[in-house]
């Protein structure tokens, strides 16, 4: 939405109430500096700040609930067999897709119990070399 307009489905109070906190914790951690503000204007702008955020998170709780619900409704209940590119959820479809980058980095790290990683002290002349190097 575009500042100064609250979305009509977020609850006001809830709003305010995420404001008011927002306005403790400057105070606490800056309060000098907000002593001198106009406090109607540092609560419609503490509050404008507050319904996007939480404008955010409702999107993305939205999306973990179409992701959730796709899921959920695999043919057996238990596993949804399709993929990435399959996926009707964008949320489903990020998840998975970053699954995958991470698995392919993981199987190209290398062995942490190689020895060609691993460097000792050649106590001959005190230079950190790999254990192949040192036999």
């Amino acid at each position: 939405t575009e500042i100064g307009r609250q979305a009509p489905s977020l609850d006001s109070a809830l709003v305010r109430v995420v404001a008011s906190k927002l306005r403790d914790a400057l105070t606490a951690a800056e309060g000098m500096r907000w002593e001198d503000q106009n406090e109607a204007r540092l609560r419609r702008v503490l509050e404008e700040v507050a319904a996007t955020h939480l404008e955010r998170l409702v999107a993305v709780l939205e999306s973990q609930d179409e992701a959730y619900r796709e899921v959920a409704s695999a043919p057996d209940g238990k596993f949804l067999a399709c993929g990435a590119e399959e996926s009707r959820s964008e949320y489903r479809r990020s998840m998975l897709e970053h699954q995958a980058k991470e698995d392919e980095k993981k199987r190209r790290r290398a062995n942490p119990n190689d020895d060609s990683l691993v460097k000792r002290v050649d106590l001959a002349d005190g230079v950190a070399r790999t254990k192949q190097e040192i036999r």
